[in-house]
């Protein structure tokens, strides 16, 4: 940068210098006077705008110049430049606006270039000097001008730009946008000056007037092109601070901070007053990172509070370029942005503290407090959508593993070394466990492992003696394992332990009856006296008749008139009016009775009869959801979509199918499904997901708040109804956890623009909580039971029209009208 201005600056000084040498002769006095008092005046009336850590001044060069070439030879232009512009800048020194030295010599060593390079231009063409203004003088200025204007916008912000590390591109758009318009209008009135001094040279005593005038009309165009653009990247920025964490939020709110105000530094700071404060810093160049900024010179730093409620939660700061500070609005602004950023911190950690709740509440569902393994529901729950998500016919195996001697370890050690026994127990099976394998302790001393993705398993792919000898030696690696001497209350003990071993390929038993054939092996191997045992089918008592219950039901599907739809109303928790409708199958065994969809959908989900049954269960839904139109109000259905029906590729397309076959647009039917279902990364669930959506169909997540990845699950899928799990509905009156979650699962819904329904509404109080929380949707019993599809249109049309009338009907099982 040294080696550029002392360059700049000896042209500048060659041209001062020696210009008047080659003039053929100096102009008169007054000539000479007046040339420096427009090129004076031209600079006093200047147009800043802000970029970065630099104020650009855009001054009416063009015009002095050109009035300065019809004054004074070509050859005496630098010096008149140079004249003007110090008289100028000490003028604005006088009127409290000084320019740092340093900076006047480089910016008066640019103009004097700039204008030394437009002379030369215009006298190649025609000499302007006390001329006509002919044809070829006109365009002569006009060349000297544009000559100006170029090169003193490719020199005059040169320094700043390196000092700054602005952009380059950013600063010639900024330039060019505010300049040209400017420019034509300066060029315009020194040619008519010059037109008018040629008759009289007095008119150019009106000439400040009139730069006046335009100067201030100019200044207000600049203005509020700066005020829209401020204001448009307040917004933009705004919008970009919808972000999951604090830390992206902060990031995001450096940057847009730097941008829409268009400085050189911001810095964000976090935290009570009285608290050291988390910082996050940017500059122009884009980068924001943590920590404790540098010193941002002598800008000077406008600070705007962060406030939630009364509370400060922060402080963000911007570091304006002298000198003037903050221009008009900007402070407004600020303050605007800092509420915008204060507003999306607090909804983050909304966020996060609802993930916090939900993932402590979660884990506390479903893990030992003992042993932290996950507990019997929470495996058979895991454990049933991993058996699911594994392809038809692969094996999968399950080892139960039971602690011997356990009852004589409690009686002599007493129960503190039995839970000890029990914790080294799970640690060293947790050690031993890998990708694939789910581990959980069912209970007492019984232990359990479900292998879904083993290699061990995969790779045997031969005769069934083949996974019986990998699957027991799986078994005596965890015997062997379990033996190794531990020190329990400082006494040394070998955990002795059986285990029971069933493998079936995926898609022929649930994990409940893998439970039950484990159980089965682990009686065989303590009758036998071994340590593992093989499941022998010959020898189990209780073998389930499946295969039975699935024959049947493939005639049911046939038959047509076994399986059943009954249907519950979905309702507005404030009007009464129903929004939706769920579908709950139940089927009609000719020999059982009524089954509920817990006897038999389990089986379904792992045959082949799965496609077959959810083309069925979705056809017989939007075939009421057509009849239910025709008397009452066209609202969507709902039908529960189990995880394997995503893993088949001709779902979207039977759903399309039967969306035409019933004349009803996608919006008419909700897909209900878990949130464990896309948390595995098998290829095809996103994809289906998104076939789906396109076909207009809603998604909606079901038992919110049970799963293990809710948040991620909501950021991954775009849905637009969440159903918050009954159990958090039922424990809100007693448990400030549970109603903390439905309260911040009802923002998150409202921010995300999604639909929040809470299930298992049972009671009034129940049902005036809900509402208290900001819950607008509900379903259960206490708001209307399950109909059957017969009666389910009048059952709507009733309770539509109750809504119209401004009275409620209660449906439920405290039926009363209101």
């Amino acid at each position: 940068m040294t080696f550029v201005r002392s360059l700049l600056l000896t042209a500048a000084l060659v041209l001062v210098l020696g210009g008047p040498l080659v003039a053929p002769e100096p102009p008169p006095m007054w000539r000479l006077a007046l040339a420096v008092g427009v090129t004076a005046v031209a600079q006093l009336l200047r147009q800043r705008f802000r970029l970065g850590i630099t104020l650009f001044s855009l001054a009416w060069g063009e015009a002095a110049l050109i009035i300065a070439l019809f004054l004074v030879p070509a050859g005496w232009v630098p010096p008149v430049v140079v004249a003007g512009y110090l008289i100028g800048a000490g003028l604005r020194w006088l009127g409290g606006q000084p320019s740092p030295p340093a900076r006047v010599l480089e910016v008066v060593a640019g103009l004097t270039v700039a204008g030394g390079a437009g002379a030369a231009a215009s006298r190649a063409i025609a000499d302007p000097y006390d001329a006509a203004l002919s044809p070829g003088v006109t365009v002569g200025l006009i060349t000297a001008a544009a000559v100006y204007l170029l090169v003193s916008i490719l020199t005059v912000p040169l320094f700043s730009l390196l000092r700054s590390r602005t952009p380059a591109r950013t600063l010639l758009q900024r330039l060019l946008r505010y300049k040209l318009p400017m420019a034509v209008g300066s060029m315009a009135i020194g040619l008519t000056a010059v037109a008018l001094a040629h008759a009289d040279a007095r008119w150019l005593l009106l000439l400040p007037v009139v730069l006046w005038l335009l100067h201030r009309t100019n200044a207000f165009r600049v203005r509020g092109a700066e005020r829209r653009r401020m204001w448009s990247a307040l917004a933009v920025a705004n919008q970009s601070l919808n972000r999951p964490d604090e830390e992206s939020v902060a990031v995001a709110g450096v940057r847009g901070a730097v941008e829409v105000f268009a400085v050189g530094q911001a810095e964000l700071e976090l935290g009570p007053p009285d608290d050291p404060r988390r910082v996050w810093w940017g500059d122009q160049t884009g980068t924001v990172q943590p920590g404790t900024p540098p010193p941002a010179g002598k800008l000077p730093g406008s600070v705007a509070p962060l406030l939630v409620g009364e509370g400060e939660i922060g402080r963000l700061r911007v570091h304006f370029p002298e000198p003037g500070g903050p221009g008009d609005g900007e402070l407004s602004a600020l303050q605007s942005y800092a509420d915008a950023l204060a507003a999306a911190l607090h909804d983050t950690a909304t966020h996060e503290e609802l993930h916090r709740l939900l993932a402590r509440s979660v884990h506390e569902a479903q893990h030992d407090p003992l042993t932290g393994l996950l507990n019997r529901a929470a495996l058979l729950a895991r454990g049933e959508t991993a058996v699911q998500l594994v392809p038809h016919a692969e094996p999968v195996a399950l080892l139960l593993v039971d602690v011997d001697h356990f009852r004589e370890i409690n009686d002599t050690l007493g129960h503190a070394a039995g839970d000890e026994v029990l914790t080294v127990t799970a640690q060293r099976l947790r050690a031993a466990t890998g990708p694939g394998e789910l581990l959980g302790r069912l209970g007492g001393d019984e232990f359990a492992v479900l292998v879904t993705g083993s290699k061990q398993l995969t790779m045997a792919a031969g005769p069934a003696d083949g996974l019986q000898r990998r699957a027991v030696g799986r078994g005596r690696e965890l015997v062997s394992l379990l033996a190794e001497e531990a020190t329990i209350r400082g006494l040394p003990v070998s955990i002795e332990a059986s285990v029971g071993v069933v493998v079936a390929p995926a898609g022929t038993a649930d994990v409940a009856e893998l439970l039950r054939r484990a159980d089965a092996a682990l009686r065989q191997a303590k009758r036998g006296g071994g340590t593992v045992a093989w499941y022998d089918v010959t020898q189990d008592d209780g073998s389930s008749d499946r295969p039975a219950l699935l024959a049947e039901l493939r005639g049911a599907l046939d038959r047509d008139d076994e399986l059943l739809l009954v249907l519950q109303p979905v309702v507005d928790l404030t009007t009464g009016d129903p929004t939706s409708v769920e579908a709950l199958v139940r089927w009609q065994h000719p020999r059982r009775g009524l089954l509920p969809p817990a006897q038999f959908v389990r089986a379904v989900e792992n045959s082949d009869l799965l496609g077959a049954f959810t083309e069925y269960v979705i056809d017989k839904a939007l075939a009421a959801a057509a009849r239910w139109a025709k008397r009452g109000p066209a609202v969507p259905v709902a039908v529960n979509l189990s995880a394997r029906s995503l893993l088949d590729p001709r779902l979207p397309r039977a759903v399309a199918a039967l969306l035409r076959k019933h004349k009803l647009p996608g919006r008419r039917l909700v897909l209900e499904i878990t949130e464990t279902v896309v948390t595995s990364d098998l290829p095809g669930i996103d994809e289906a997901l998104i076939s789906l959506r396109a076909l207009g169909v809603r998604l909606a997540v079901d038992d919110f708040g049970t799963g293990f990845a809710s948040l991620t699950f909501l950021t991954r899928v775009r849905l637009d109804e969440v159903k918050v799990d009954g159990s958090f509905v039922t424990r809100m009156a007693s448990s400030t956890e549970a109603a903390a979650i439905v309260r911040t699962t009802v923002e998150l819904g409202r921010e995300l623009g999604m639909r929040v329904v809470a299930e298992g509404v049972e009671t009034a109080a129940q049902r005036q909580m809900l509402t208290g929380l900001g819950c607008t949707t509900g379903q259960g019993f206490h708001l209307a039971t399950p109909t059957s599809v017969d009666r389910i249109g009048e059952t709507l049309h009733r309770m539509s029209a109750a809504a119209t009338r401004g009275s409620v009907v209660h449906l439920g099982r405290d039926s009363a009208a209101t």
